[in-house]
């Protein structure tokens, strides 16, 4: 497809090889972008090489090639899509391009990552596009980002604001949120089953979408009284609380606060904080 002078990759007619090769060019206009679902669950994909002329990753454009275990992303590229790389669980490392400025939402979500870091350029990552990769014990940021920091392995903004996304991998059961943060955000600890208790400090104020989804070894969530929204998906798609997937759930509250009206609504276990 070709558009703006440049061509489009919109998939691959027949069985695609196993070593995919994207080419540069298609009819004397440079490749310039893969569309969204472009070989979505084409499972035969070991390997991908991208072009140079590339600059945009389409959204879901690899999502569930369950045999990629390797990618080369040259630099020129600057956006990844959304879901682009989720549920490609062999695909244990990546190295992201230093010209990337966005990484989508969950971009690589239930990928078999095991590192990761992401370059000085990238400046709008969308909710947590590391949900869920059970292998991923640390997030790294370049120390020149000028929007992203790694907090002992934790990408936050480079304020320490907003907790963007806690690594499933870590080992620890207990996670206290730094002194300082204001937001939990959108599915900031999706799929981090090992965790036990998380501390919520005083001075946050919204716990973002599915911040806690699948989180099932949950049996405390301290929430403080400075919280004052609370996305109604709080651990679960739907409107209402999966208490059978949260057995063992209970929230500590202030009396009176946001968070005890919000347990009570969603049927939630809950106890008070001591004074």
């Amino acid at each position: 497809m070709l558009e703006d002078g440049g061509a489009t990759i919109t998939g691959y007619v027949g069985e695609p090889p196993v070593d995919l090769v994207i080419p540069g060019q298609l009819g004397g206009y440079p490749v310039v972008s893969i569309a969204e679902e472009a070989f979505i669950r084409r499972h035969e994909i070991i390997g991908v090489t991208l072009p140079g002329s590339l600059v945009v990753i389409g959204d879901f454009a690899f999502e569930n090639c369950a045999s990629l275990s390797s990618i080369h992303m040259p630099d020129g590229i600057i956006d990844i899509g959304r879901n682009a790389f989720s549920l490609c669980r062999a695909l244990t490392s990546v190295k992201i391009p230093d010209t990337v400025v966005r990484i989508g939402d969950d971009a690589f979500t239930s990928a078999g990552l095991s590192s990761i870091n992401i370059p000085a350029g990238v400046t709008n990552i969308g909710d947590n596009p590391f949900a869920w990769c059970k292998e991923l014990s640390a997030i790294e940021v370049d120390p020149g980002n000028p929007v992203y920091v790694s907090v002992e392995g934790v990408l936050f903004d480079r304020h320490q604001n907003m907790l963007v996304s806690f690594p499933c991998g870590q080992s620890s059961q207990t996670y206290a949120v730094p002194q300082g943060t204001l937001v939990i955000g959108n599915r900031a600890f999706w799929g981090c089953y090992v965790l036990a208790e998380i501390i919520i400090p005083e001075g946050v104020t919204s716990i973002g979408s599915n911040a806690f989804l699948s989180c099932r070894g949950l049996t405390s969530v301290r929430i403080p009284g400075s919280v004052v929204s609370i996305d109604q998906n709080f651990a679960y798609y739907g409107q209402k609380f999966a208490l059978n997937n949260y057995p063992n759930l209970i929230l500590t509250v202030v009396e009176g606060s946001f968070a005890e009206e919000y347990a009570q609504e969603y049927e939630i276990p809950y106890v008070f904080m001591a004074e």
